[in-house]
């Protein structure tokens, strides 16, 4: 094996050990690896212990595929159409086939989550799927992919977005300025981050930019966003629940 080869052998296994709950899929997207690849290595090493865990990686593998509860939370979204009565109170939900479907059911969760922020704009991002979840089932990852999708401008607009932009950025800088009264060593370990989420913060806190971590810890930009976002958000719920001092 080449050294790149051990290398990327490497970064597949500490991450899947920071990260023992996500699928294959994410990783691909996260880490820019070939999902045939990830496969490939975990497998190898299906035999190691996660850290933390006490289990095999074949046996998180296995409870990861067994498991529908992050799987069904995204595609949901991505393959379904909520329905609602003449009340308009929730019923259930219809399969959708065409991709065109999946993309106007997409078009449309961008432009009612831009909305809700714009009009709560101070609210994390698990509150804004609370807000969300009286009508369908939305997961916290699907409201920040669709607040950073790609398409946002030809959806709501340059200046909207930037606005969209603006205050996701303003809510960060709001919450390192928060937490410059605590402890940050007790804060961060009591908060159940991630290594991979640690660094990161910590990183930022050194006024690091989203580019630079990214290249120091050979992610790409929108996974640093990603782990950044959800360390924050279970700081702010530490905080929130009054167990830091």
């Amino acid at each position: 094996m080449n050294e790149d080869s051990r290398e990327k052998e490497k970064l597949i296994i500490n991450y899947f050990f920071e990260n023992p709950n996500t699928y294959i899929s994410e990783m691909s997207k996260d880490i820019n690896i070939p999902k045939s690849t990830i496969q490939r290595y975990l497998s190898k090493n299906k035999d190691k212990i996660i850290p933390g865990l006490g289990v095999t990686i074949g046996v998180q593998l296995e409870r990861n595929k067994n498991s529908g509860q992050r799987k069904g939370g995204i595609n949901s979204f991505k393959n379904n159409y909520a329905t609602k009565d003449s009340s308009g109170r929730f019923t259930g939900s219809i399969r959708t086939t065409s991709l065109v479907d999946k993309e106007e059911k997409k078009k449309s969760d961008i432009y009612k989550i831009y909305m809700l922020l714009i009009k709560n704009p101070t609210k994390t991002l698990n509150e804004l799927v609370q807000e969300l979840s009286d009508a369908e089932i939305y997961s916290r990852d699907y409201v920040y992919d669709c607040l950073t999708d790609k398409r946002i401008n030809e959806i709501i607009g340059f200046e909207a977005a930037t606005k969209v932009k603006e205050i996701l950025k303003k809510n960060r800088l709001s919450f390192f300025r928060k937490i410059e009264g605590f402890n940050i060593n007790d804060l961060f370990q009591t908060s159940d981050l991630t290594e991979q989420e640690r660094k990161i913060l910590e990183l930022r806190m050194k006024n690091k930019s989203l580019d630079e971590i990214a290249d120091e810890l050979n992610l790409s930009r929108s996974a640093v966003l990603k782990h950044e976002n959800r360390a924050i958000e279970k700081i702010q719920s530490k905080i929130i629940t009054g167990t830091e001092k």
